[in-house]
C-alpha cells in the first residue's frame, strides 16, 4: 500500500463547490420562496376561509338541534288525548329551518323549468366536484353564475354547503 498515492485536491474546484453550496443554494431557495410564497398564501387563506364556513354551518345545525330537541322535550300537552311525539334523528331534521329560495330567481331563465343543464354552469364538470372545491369558487363567480347554480343544485342535489355558502355570499 502506498500512503502517497492520493489523489491531489485541485483548489478551484473546493472553492467552486463551496460558493455552490454557501452562496448560490441559498440564492436559489430564497428566489423559490419569493415565487411560490403568495400562492401558498392564498390557498392556505382559502382554506381558512372554507373551514370556517363549514365550522360555522356545522354549529348552527347543531344549534337548531338542540333547539328542536328542547323544543318538543319542553311541549306540554294540553288535552289528555294530545300525545307528544319523540323526537329521532329523523324528525329532528326534518324540522331544521329551511333555506330561503328567491323564488324570482329560480323563475327568471327563458323557457322550461328556469333550471340550467350542468354544461351549462359556470364550472366545468359541475356535477363530478365535491361540496367543498363548489364552495371554494363561488366566490370568484358572478352573481348570474351563483344563480344559476343555485337553481341547479336546488333542483338536483340540495347540498347544504353549496346551498349555505350560496345564501351567505347573496348577504354580502
Amino acid at each position: 500500500m502506498k500512503s502517497g498515492s492520493e489523489d491531489p485536491v485541485d483548489p478551484a474546484a473546493m472553492v467552486r463547490a463551496a460558493a455552490e453550496v454557501l452562496v448560490y443554494a441559498p440564492l436559489g431557495l430564497g428566489a423559490k420562496l419569493v415565487e411560490d410564497t403568495p400562492s401558498a398564501v392564498d390557498r392556505l387563506r382559502q382554506e381558512l376561509s372554507n373551514a370556517r364556513f363549514i365550522g360555522r354551518l356545522t354549529v348552527n345545525q347543531g344549534v337548531a338541534r338542540v333547539r328542536s330537541k328542547i323544543d318538543a322535550e319542553s311541549f306540554v300537552p294540553t288535552s289528555p288525548n294530545e300525545r307528544v311525539e319523540p323526537t329521532t334523528p329523523e324528525t329532528a331534521t326534518a324540522a331544521e329551518p329551511a333555506l330561503e329560495v328567491d323564488v324570482a330567481a329560480v323563475d327568471d331563465v327563458p323557457g322550461g323549468d328556469g333550471v340550467p343543464a350542468a354544461d351549462a354552469l359556470a364550472l366545468p364538470d359541475y356535477d363530478t366536484l365535491p361540496a367543498i372545491d363548489i364552495v371554494g369558487k363561488l366566490e370568484t363567480l358572478s352573481v348570474g353564475d351563483r344563480r344559476a347554480i343555485e337553481r341547479y343544485e336546488l333542483a338536483h342535489r340540495q347540498r347544504r354547503t353549496v346551498l349555505g355558502k350560496l345564501s351567505q355570499l347573496a348577504e354580502q
